[in-house]
């Protein structure tokens, strides 16, 4: 199974973030899958749940979402 990465949000089909990673990646001679994944906001928890990714990259509206489930914080 491949380490898979994403970023998460809505909307996101204009992300740019998998270019960059998958790029990334390739230039590091690391066999990284990063995609982009729709999940609109109050569907964070859901989403993370039911996913096997290794990270994610968190935009909006997921944002305050993402700060509630962190283990802590800096602000």
């Amino acid at each position: 199974m491949k380490t898979s990465f994403s970023v998460v949000g809505s909307p996101i089909e204009h992300s740019l973030s998998p270019v960059l990673h998958t790029a990334a990646y390739k230039h590091l001679g690391l066999g990284f899958v990063y995609g982009k994944n729709e999940v609109p906001a109050g569907g964070l928890g859901n989403f993370l749940s039911s996913s096997d990714l290794s990270g994610v990259s968190v935009t909006m509206p997921l944002k305050n979402e993402a700060f509630a489930f962190a283990a802590s914080h800096d602000r």
